[in-house]
């Protein structure tokens, strides 16, 4: 049970000094944690909590498992194979699951298959909730996985974890459904409040956090201080650190940043690490005692809680099976350093000791660098040792060497794969077909078919399994593709999602197995999980089209009454497709069904699906339903709550919309505005006098700006002077300034308004105080400043934008440049084009293009030249190539690590 886990072992940081952990804050994402972690529920569930390194992720799943499951035994895998070992072995009812970062598992060459079965696993409902975390580059690059046929098992297994999962960071925790797990933010920083709530803690160690991270100027990091994340940087980067140690780190932080796997060889670092070090450092290498200092410095404890460098023991036994960089500095080399070449030395460490999945990774990152000779020579070394049994770097690898022209290597390479590589994953079987095709390599292709794949592959990615049945029905081993088939059938039921079993119709339709697939769409009627409503559409769509009518029929049946109702919005989908096939009883019953159970915590899908029973004619359904809705009803949704109040009174709903002029809570200021709306189109005209006798001004929540902008035309309709006033001069002085298109859209009102002194003082707040992280909303206030004459203002904003804005995306700095310009702020553009130009983040191509164009627009041709400069560092060098027509024949044969054009070389003499 988790009160028997030292929360150090589970991934949490220590604290400062090594002692116990500090008290725990509660902030706003521990009330969804509590929701999320219900233990009645019996769904399997994953929960995700997402944010950067160090912001208390661990800490906040460490806290709320302990205070909601703390009597349930937990299981804590520390490797992808332990994790596989543990599924295969079964996991009881009413476990929790611990994997710490998923990253760790993600990126263990062997981690594809045991997240596939993790996947399988949270399809049942036996109580098991697996708690993750993650970063959010990591998120958004699993998400985009299934867009890469190329990318690695674990990845596109890390994407069927997560492609479902609901983002529950702005859900209200009383209305959430738990059965579905969802992925939830955790902030970077504490708000005022949450330090007010830290101070009254007490302790020292929370103490000296907040102090210190007051005096630097960073007072919400508190999380980071308490990790000793400062500290930590300090060593990293202290003139005086021992230069073997910083060579070390800097190894490592390149290593990871360009595609190695987390866990790094001593050999490795510190072969590769001679490449950072000065001349006079080299000298001493030969000395016995050069890299025990280093050593000793990189995985030095500071603070008793925290290592640059920490040193991993093996999965079983005792000694070091490698070291692992310190998140946040894995963190920062991605950030501080991604605009850098490593040297020579580091690339020739990798060629000696990388491993083939990593080569592939690695060679990746160097072509994308420009350094071709680095990247054909990684691929080279990891095709002489590649074990024949790993199939997805055979034919990545493959792939590889067609592409530098070694096609004999290549087909050689593919054939072995056939003959001996792993058949588990059909998408790995599928890729080393086309592949062996590609290189016209046929009898590699009969070699495999004749393995029997169809017996052997798993069959818990439909997508992919069906590919491979069409694969091998194009192969001429059609039988195979019937066996395949046939064991598919059978198995896709119990996966989860209806719409895999319509695909499979398909499959056994065109391959013209009649009898399985109607056995196939007999089960799926009876059978068929109805958790998701959109998938039932599906199938209920392929049934049609396919001719099983009467299957269709009896699955409308079971689908009116049992379908899950977790989603409104495909309850309404569901509607239609079955109001499409004329099952008018069933849709009868599933508005009866919807109306009476659909959860309430999406105000907009509720509202939707309320439309939708006026416009089918299920009248009553849709008053009860609207009845059920005012009840609860959460007036915070800026969307869904004018639509709802609306469709309510439509639904003839009238008495429960101005029972809220008495029940509603007012925090809402977009909600009371909605209500006052809705009370006046139904001439409630006393019930709006009962709402504003209230004194929804003073209630009002102000970090809504949106919200108070709508709730002060509101007020001024019904009359309500005062409150205006009330309302705006508090929203002047406190309003949240997070969103600086809501704060240039309450100005606009103030003005309107005639509350100028009020304007005034938002303006002056927002010209000094705003965040400056999202550079469009910073052009569109500064363009309104200008409208409305506040021209001291907007130039206030300007040089604060142009000085400090943080220049992540480029696409948004171009945008806030074109701004500068035209409103003349042209000292201001050149400083932010200058600091654009040696600063922003490159990752994006597109976005980097457009900032190019803008900066040619408007002439500021040095800038565009640092940008281009800076390009093949940063992992463009094809955007580079065509920037200018003499860079591909400069570099026709790629770059060296020091910049220069690479010398002519050919793959034969590659080592």
């Amino acid at each position: 049970m988790i009160g028997r886990w030292d929360p150090v072992v589970l991934g949490v940081h220590r604290a400062i000094g090594g002692g116990l952990l500090p008290p725990y804050v509660r902030r706003d994402h521990d009330e969804l944690l509590d929701a999320l972690l219900d233990p009645a529920v019996a769904a399997n569930r994953l929960v995700v909590l997402r944010g950067s390194s160090s912001t208390g992720k661990s800490r906040a799943a460490y806290e709320a498992v302990a205070a909601r499951l703390p009597h349930w035994p937990m299981l804590y895998p520390r490797s992808a194979a332990a994790l596989g070992r543990l599924l295969q072995q079964g996991i009881a009812n009413r476990t929790v699951l611990w994997l710490n970062e998923l990253r760790h598992y993600v990126d263990a060459p062997d981690g594809g298959m045991p997240l596939f079965d993790l996947a399988e696993l949270l399809d049942g409902r036996n109580h098991v909730v697996a708690v993750t975390t993650l970063w959010p580059h990591h998120w958004s690059a699993y998400n985009a996985a299934d867009h890469d046929r190329a990318a690695l098992a674990s990845v596109r297994a890390a994407h069927a974890l997560l492609r479902a999962l609901p983002d529950l960071t702005r859900v209200d925790p009383r209305h959430l459904n738990p059965d579905c797990g969802g992925v939830i933010d955790i902030p970077d920083a504490f708000t005022d409040e949450q330090l007010d709530r830290a101070r009254c803690h007490g302790g020292f160690m929370l103490d000296q956090a907040l102090t210190a991270a007051q005096d630097a100027g960073t007072t919400g990091r508190l999380t980071q201080y308490l990790a000793g994340v400062p500290d930590l940087l300090a060593h990293y980067q202290s003139p005086g650190a021992d230069p073997y140690g910083r060579a070390l780190i800097l190894a490592a932080m390149d290593a990871v940043r360009l595609g190695h796997n987390p866990l790094l060889s001593r050999d490795l670092l510190q072969q590769a690490a001679i490449g950072y070090l000065a001349p006079q450092h080299r000298v001493r290498l030969a000395a016995e005692d050069a890299w025990t200092g280093g050593w000793e410095y990189a995985t030095r404890v500071l603070k008793g809680a925290i290592q640059a460098l920490q040193p991993i023991p093996p999965e079983l036994g005792i000694g070091i099976a490698g070291y692992r960089l310190a998140d946040y500095l894995d963190q920062h080399g991605r950030r501080i350093r991604s605009d850098l070449l490593p040297p020579a030395a580091f690339w020739k460490a990798l060629l000696r000791y990388a491993a083939p999945p990593d080569l592939m990774l690695l060679a990746n990152a160097a072509l994308d660098r420009g350094l071709t000779r680095h990247a054909a020579q990684l691929v080279k070394r990891a095709a002489a040792i590649t074990t024949p049994n790993d199939t997805y770097c055979a034919y990545s690898l493959a792939k590889e060497l067609q592409r530098w022209g070694a096609t004999d290597q290549a087909a050689a390479l593919a054939r072995r794969a056939a003959t001996h590589g792993s058949l588990d994953l059909p998408h790995d079987v599928v890729e080393l077909i086309m592949t062996l095709r590609e290189l016209g390599a046929i009898d590699g292709v009969t070699a495999l078919v004749a393995r029997s794949p169809a017996s052997h592959v798993r069959l818990d990615d439909p997508l992919s399994v069906a590919r491979l049945v069409r694969i091998l029905q194009e192969s001429g081993a059609t039988d195979q593709a019937l066996i395949l088939a046939k064991r598919a059938a059978t198995h896709v039921l119990h996966l989860g999602w209806p719409g895999h079993v319509g695909l499979f119709l398909r499959v056994l339709r065109d391959l013209g197995a009649t009898d399985q697939f109607t056995l196939l769409a007999k089960n799926a009627a009876a059978h068929a999980c109805l958790d998701d409503p959109l998938g039932v559409s599906l199938l209920l769509r392929s049934l049609q089209e396919f001719g099983a009518t009467d299957q269709a029929l009896a699955l409308a049946k079971r689908a009116a009454t049992c379908v899950g109702l977790g989603s409104p919005i495909h309850v309404v989908t569901l509607m239609e497709e079955l109001l499409d096939m004329g099952a008018t009883d069933q849709v009868v019953a599933l508005a009866q069904h919807a109306a009476t159970s659909v959860p309430l915590g999406d105000t907009f899908a509720v509202a939707t699906l309320l439309r939708a029973l006026r416009k089918l004619s299920a009248i009553d359904q849709a008053l009860t339903l609207a009845k059920r809705a005012a009840t609860p009803i959460v007036l915070d949704h800026q969307y869904g709550v004018p639509v709802l109040l609306e469709t309510m009174r439509e639904a003839g709903a009238t008495d429960q919309v101005i029972a809220l002029a008495t029940d509603a809570h007012l925090d809402s200021p977009n909600g009371v505005a909605a209500l006052l709306e809705a009370l006046q189109k139904a001439e409630a005209i006393d019930h709006v006098t009962a709402l504003i006798a209230r004194n929804p001004a003073a209630h009002a929540r102000l970090g809504d700006v949106w919200g108070i902008t709508a709730l002060l035309r509101a007020l001024r309709e019904v009359g309500a002077t005062h409150q205006v006033t009330a309302l705006a001069q508090r929203a002047a002085t406190r309003a949240s300034l997070d969103h600086l298109h809501s704060v240039a859209s309450l100005l606009k009102e103030l003005r309107k308004l005639g509350m100028t002194e009020h304007a005034n003082v938002l303006a002056q707040r927002a010209a000094t105080h705003a965040p400056l992280d999202r550079l469009r909303e910073t052009a569109i206030l500064l363009r309104e400043l200008r409208k409305l004459g506040m021209t001291e203002h907007a130039n206030v904003l300007a040089q604060r934008a142009a000085t400090h804005a943080s220049l992540v995306d480029p696409r948004e700095t171009a945008v806030l440049l074109k701004e500068l310009q035209e409103s003349s702020d042209t000292n201001q553009a050149f400083t932010l084009a200058h600091r654009a130009a040696t600063d922003i983040c490159l990752e994006d191509s597109t976005r980097v293009k457009e900032l190019l164009e803008a900066l040619r627009e408007l002439g500021m041709t040095d800038q565009v030249r640092i940008i281009i400069d800076r390009l093949p560092p940063a992992g463009q060098f094809f955007l580079f190539l065509k920037q200018q027509e003499t860079n591909k024949t400069r570099f026709r044969f790629g770059r060296s690590p020091d910049g220069s054009p690479a010398a002519q070389w050919s793959w034969d003499e590659l080592e």
